[in-house]
């Protein structure tokens, strides 16, 4: 009767401790890490059109919950302004908190999520009789939207669509040879756009 009970006991402190290491192993509070390439492009900007330019963006974070987890990204672009001899570039670090819509599902993954952030933009122009510098910087808020397919264990492919919302904080303009021109009132605000594949690690 002891010997049972015994055997009874263990039993029950393998299930438990079973169950303890299943809960600690779940995917769903691991870590993960994103590469998005793509191309991307500002949009909505008076006076300045832009053709499609590469954009190269790395994510990291994890999961809070089986439908939750945060993120920090940062997006990095070549611009394309449709204008000779100009040429510029787009950095972006936002905060980006997504909801997992299928929960801890593992072989497909839907994410929707809000984005929350600094924008930085800066470049060159050179015109016939005039060039300089042009930057800006700001604020920036969007939204992001993915789909994820897992190929293995350790690594899901996908396609990710993301839109920001630019809000300018200063624009300053350095003609060659002379002094920054920076304008920090009632600046326009314009969009950033940008989809592709993404790498899930």
């Amino acid at each position: 009767m002891k010997k049972t009970a015994a055997l009874l006991v263990a039993r029950a402190s393998l299930l438990a401790g079973a169950s303890l290491l299943a809960s600690v192993a779940r995917p769903a509070l691991a870590t993960d890490g994103t590469v998005f390439l793509g191309v991307g492009k500002p949009t909505d900007r008076r006076g300045t059109d832009f053709d499609w330019g590469p954009v190269l963006a790395g994510s990291l974070g994890g999961r809070i919950s089986d439908y939750a987890s945060l993120h920090g990204q940062l997006t990095m672009s070549l611009l394309d302004p449709d204008v000779p001899d100009s040429d510029g570039n787009f950095v972006q670090l936002a905060f980006v908190p997504m909801i997992h819509l299928l929960g801890d599902r593992a072989d497909v993954d839907l994410v929707l999520g809000p984005q929350l952030g600094l924008y930085r933009m800066w470049g060159e122009f050179d015109f016939t009789i005039i060039s300089g510098d042009i930057r800006e910087w700001g604020l920036e808020a969007g939204l992001l939207a993915g789909a994820f397919f897992a190929v293995s264990k350790t690594l899901s492919i996908g396609m990710y669509v993301e839109y920001s919302h630019l809000f300018p904080q200063e624009l300053c303009v350095e003609i060659r040879n002379g002094p920054d021109d920076c304008d920090d009132d009632d600046l326009d605000e314009s969009n950033f756009l940008s989809f592709g594949l993404g790498l899930r690690f």
